[in-house]
């Protein structure tokens, strides 16, 4: 049941990362990866991760009771709220320079 559900995850990411591409641009999500290839994408990816965890780090450090597991997830869930609210959309735009 683990290697269904672990399938199932990654097939889902396969296609949001897809969906994502597309919604972007096929073509320019293609000329980035191929600029930076796929060791500066595991680069990227790789301080992602760090900045992550070290936050998750920082967050257990200053709540006592808490778990390092909880304030990983808090942490993961914080950072990738801003960039998916309709907020944070409106105020790129309002942001963006103009044409």
């Amino acid at each position: 049941m683990k290697r269904f559900a672990a399938a199932i995850a990654f097939l889902a990411g396969v296609a949001l990362a897809t969906a994502l591409a597309v919604h972007a641009g096929l073509g320019a999500t293609l000329q980035a990866l191929a600029a930076i290839g796929w060791y500066g994408l595991a680069k990227v990816c790789g301080l992602q991760i760090l900045a992550l965890a070290l936050c998750g780090l920082a967050w257990w450090a200053v709540t006592h009771g808490a778990g390092l597991r909880a304030c990983l997830v808090s942490r993961w869930i914080r950072m990738a709220r801003p960039t998916s609210s309709a907020s944070s959309r409106r105020l790129g735009k309002a942001s963006a320079p103009a044409p």
